[in-house]
């Protein structure tokens, strides 16, 4: 699903041979162009404009959609705490969808299975990422009396069951009287909370709006309200945006009906994308930031693939 503009930025790996280490279920497959396209499993693999030299991974985890494959062919994601569908409906889970516990025994921040308790019932490990659907100031970690960090909700130590032996198994609740072990319902799990809709600030305070200028290494260019460079893709026109699917999740489209700092001097108007969202278009260019930068300052968008470069104050491109 990754074709123009998004196979620009990431280019398919187009021969068997440029795969290192060779690794069984490599196969060729067929683009929509027509072109080949190496697949491993049916999972077709592509490499990162960005990254430049032998180890880099600057693209691993863009968008939460991109990541790296390990040389036993295994996508390296980092493990996080979710909502997933199981037996008992959807409930906290783990990264590979196993079902996470809370013990009726434990107390607030206090684990009360220790060995052999925690070998039946692992304790969820307190640097488990946080998936970003879920609010993360609800979870908290412990140190177990060995040491080791244990992830809590609501300090509510977390576990998973050795009896479930597929994602989805909720076995754990038969074990011990009834409400010994209990699953975590999606109603009992605070989500991520939709940003606000900004403020109705004056536009010219540059400090309250959403659309600013910034200082880069290259320049003054406009940025979010955060802080992070917008973009402009080359293949866009003032009336429409091609940056959909998979490309739109490294480049996030800005929304319409953005609050502009007195200081931009670019014209300001919308387009409706495929979807039917709203995208913000500065001066003639439909504007994003780039899932690679993390921060205030950051330009690693810029230049990628020929194609995608900052806005200037005045709706101009940083070239």
């Amino acid at each position: 699903n990754c074709n123009e503009p998004c196979s620009t930025t990431w280019p398919p790996v187009t021969s068997i041979d440029d795969v290192s280490p060779q690794v069984d279920g490599l196969e060729i497959i067929a683009r929509a162009d027509g072109s080949d396209h190496v697949a491993l499993d049916g999972t077709p693999l592509y490499t990162y404009i960005d990254d430049i030299a032998p180890g880099d991974v600057e693209g691993q985890g863009i968008g939460d959609v991109w990541f790296a494959i390990a040389a036993d062919g295994d996508v390296i994601t980092p493990p996080s705490v979710r909502i997933g569908s199981t037996d008992s409906g959807n409930i906290l889970v783990d990264d590979e969808g196993f079902a996470l516990y809370v013990f009726a025994n434990d107390e607030i921040d206090v684990s009360n299975c220790l060995d052999p308790c925690e070998t039946t019932w692992p304790p969820v490990g307190g640097d488990t990422r946080i998936d970003s659907t879920l609010d993360a100031q609800q979870f908290g970690q412990i140190s177990r009396p060995d040491g080791t960090a244990q992830l809590t909700l609501h300090g509510h130590p977390l576990y998973t069951f050795t009896g479930d032996t597929n994602p989805g198994d909720t076995n754990g609740i038969t074990v011990g009287s009834p409400g010994t072990w209990t699953v975590i319902p999606e109603a009992e799990v605070e989500l991520n909370p939709e940003p606000s809709p900004a403020a109705d600030e004056p536009a010219a305070a540059p400090a309250d709006a959403d659309i600013r200028v910034g200082d880069t290494s290259i320049g003054a260019v406009l940025t979010d309200a955060n802080g992070l460079t917008l973009y402009a893709f080359l293949d866009d026109s003032a009336t429409e945006s091609v940056c959909n699917g998979a490309c739109a999740d490294a480049w996030p489209p800005i929304p319409g009906g953005q609050q502009v700092a007195g200081d931009v001097a670019a014209e300001i108007t919308i387009i409706e994308r495929a979807d039917g969202s709203t995208q913000t278009v500065i001066g003639i260019w439909p504007a994003y930031t780039f899932a690679g930068d993390s921060g205030p300052g950051d330009i690693t968008g810029q230049g990628s693939g020929d194609v995608w470069f900052a806005i200037a104050p005045d709706g101009s491109l940083v070239r």
